[in-house]
């Protein structure tokens, strides 16, 4: 993997530019759990991916939290302990953020957008598959845990809204049954096997939700303004709002896919929509 020029200072640039290469027939936890097509391109032309590490500072400042708080947890806690098993002839791996008494906690910088609707699916999977490969190892699990801590939080926010969370706060995130467990790591072990033999342009599509998918819209618009009077998932209920005022118009908002725009593996991908390119919504919108 190479990394386009930085001005960043040379200490924050050796944090932002860290990254390892993936191992043949090892899988992490949050590689696993993700697309199979986006992890066999990152594989297959990782010498030829290039990233600003400017990208990357806010998983700087995750090594930065998990290297502070592996001197403060309980003597008996494990903190960023480097955990694995073989399953299916591969070997499944990851790095837990912090395990205490049978509580696994891992800690989120997300967006207040990205956390409200609670546990995010892969974060329910990823805390899961650590709860399996933690029991197969011999320590029990009881509980598991996200400590989301705002990156974006306003104070303002705050004061206007009571829904608004706080700073920081833990979500529980349900324990799923070992057998669950056992098959969700089984079954993503194979589909992976399986797309490491095919070409790249047969490999397993992207799903809508591995995508950031953003469904089209109908928006009802009002000359001047900038923002939508109302949005619509069909066009029949946006021409009957637009026919009430002169001033209403309907405009078309096209199906977008968040992730394509930015996904390091987009040029040998063939699922990138035509024209899509990265843009600032991804970061508004917390993505």
């Amino acid at each position: 993997m190479k990394f386009k020029k930085s001005n960043l200072p040379a200490p924050l640039l050796c944090l932002a530019t860290e990254n390892r290469r993936p191992t043949e027939g090892r899988y992490g936890v949050t590689e696993l759990n993700g697309s199979p097509r986006i992890a066999q391109l990152r594989r297959r032309h990782w010498d030829e991916i290039e990233v600003d590490p400017s990208d990357n500072l806010w998983m700087v400042f995750g090594k930065l939290l998990h290297s502070q708080m592996e001197s403060r947890v309980g003597a008996q806690a494990l903190a960023e302990e480097r955990i694995g098993i073989p399953v299916n002839e591969r070997f499944v791996a990851g790095v837990p953020d912090h395990y205490e008494d049978g509580i696994i906690t891992e800690y989120k910088f997300v967006s207040v957008w990205a956390a409200k609707n609670g546990v995010k699916p892969e974060w329910s999977s990823q805390l899961n598959v650590y709860a399996y490969l933690f029991e197969s190892l011999g320590f029990p699990v009881k509980k598991l845990q996200v400590c989301c801590i705002y990156r974006d939080w306003s104070q303002t926010q705050a004061d206007r809204d009571k829904e608004y969370p706080r700073r920081a706060e833990v979500l529980p995130v349900p324990l799923w049954a070992w057998l669950s467990r056992e098959k969700h790591i089984r079954d993503r072990i194979a589909l992976h096997t399986a797309n490491e033999v095919l070409p790249d342009s047969e490999l397993t599509p992207c799903t809508d939700e591995e995508r950031w998918c953003v469904p089209g819209k109908f928006a009802v618009m009002k000359q001047g303004n900038k923002r939508a009077v109302k949005l619509f998932d069909d066009e029949a209920g946006a021409k009957e709002l637009a026919e009430t005022d002169k001033k209403l118009f309907v405009e078309k908002r096209p199906t977008e896919y968040k992730r394509c725009a930015r996904c390091e593996v987009r040029n040998w991908c063939n699922q990138v929509p035509a024209g899509q390119t990265p843009d600032e919504s991804c970061e508004a919108a917390g993505l």
